[in-house]
Parts: C-alpha cells; sequence; structure tokens
C-alpha cells in the first residue's frame, strides 16, 4: 500500500500569515486553500488575549490545517478511490520543532 503524507509542523509562518493583509497579490492566493483551518479554529475558541492562549490558538491552526488539507486531498476523484480501494493510505502527521516530536493528527 502507498502512503501519502501532510506533514504540518509548530510555528508555522504560512498559518501565522493568515492574521496578516499583504500588498502583494499572490501570498494571499497561496494562503487561501489554509483559510478555512483559521475560521474553524476561531469560530471553537475565545479570542486569544495571552501569548500562552495566541500560541495555543496558532498550533489548533496548524493542526486543523493538516485535517483540511487531508479533506482537500479527498476531493480528488482518483485519490478518493485509491483510499476507499485500500491502494492508498493518507496519515496527517504534526512536527514539534522545540521538542523534535512527529505525532499523528486525528
Amino acid at each position: 500500500m502507498k502512503e501519502i503524507i501532510i506533514c504540518g509542523h509548530s510555528d508555522c509562518g504560512a498559518m501565522k500569515a493568515l492574521d496578516k493583509e499583504f500588498h502583494d497579490p499572490y501570498i494571499p492566493l497561496w494562503l487561501n486553500d489554509a483559510r478555512e483551518a483559521k475560521t474553524r479554529v476561531d469560530n471553537r475558541i475565545p479570542v486569544p488575549v495571552t501569548m500562552e492562549k495566541i500560541k495555543n490558538r496558532n498550533r489548533q491552526i496548524e493542526l486543523e490545517n493538516v485535517r483540511l488539507q487531508i479533506e482537500h486531498l479527498m476531493t480528488y476523484p482518483s485519490i478518493k478511490s485509491a483510499v476507499n480501494n485500500g491502494r492508498v493510505h493518507i496519515q496527517g502527521l504534526y512536527y514539534d520543532l522545540s521538542t523534535s516530536t512527529l505525532s499523528r493528527v486525528t
């Protein structure tokens, strides 16, 4: 069986960039596929007011983005068919840069 790995990581600049405004027309386009992860997290937690809560929010967005990208991948009929037929397995992982820990995203 073949594996597809979607791996997010801590302190992700792209996920932090979701909160910024850009004058460059291309960066927001690149970030569009992740915007829903931010929306999902912001809908389920209160606005963070401390640095610790901001870091926690960022981590939640990083994890949610892994889940979201798996969902995006499953919209491709060939991938969906391969997964449903057991030819391909998709796995979400998260790498914590500060601890060198790799964990499964469920």
